[in-house]
């Protein structure tokens, strides 16, 4: 006999830990949500109504602040050195490894 599934009712905080866990993971919102015990619907709904309260202009009494679970590490400037002297033609290439298989190549030639 199989068991029968629960809905799981989550606060807009454990939602945005939901989503927080989803942005570190790299996995498809699929495999994500079946790994969490999600819908999919649930976690797009979810995705689409933060993404509009974030949009929208905050009030002191609309939403309460919620608490960061984790802060990024913070970049420092890196010198690069004159652009010219790098190279006589002017072409520039610069790679950034974003994390997460996403990877920004910008050329100038």
């Amino acid at each position: 006999m199989e068991a029968k599934r629960t809905r799981r009712h989550l606060s807009e905080q454990a939602w945005c830990e939901v989503f927080d866990r989803f942005d570190g993971s790299g996995e498809s919102v699929t495999r994500f949500c079946k790994r969490e015990g999600l819908h999919t619907s649930s976690f797009q709904r979810w995705r689409r109504r933060l993404a509009a309260t974030a949009a929208a202009p905050m009030t002191a009494q609309a939403r309460k602040p919620r608490q960061a679970t984790r802060q990024a590490p913070v970049a420092s400037f890196i010198e690069m050195g004159s652009v010219a002297a790098a190279d006589p033609a002017g072409r520039l290439e610069v790679r950034l490894d974003l994390g997460g298989g996403l990877v920004l190549q910008l050329v100038r030639s």
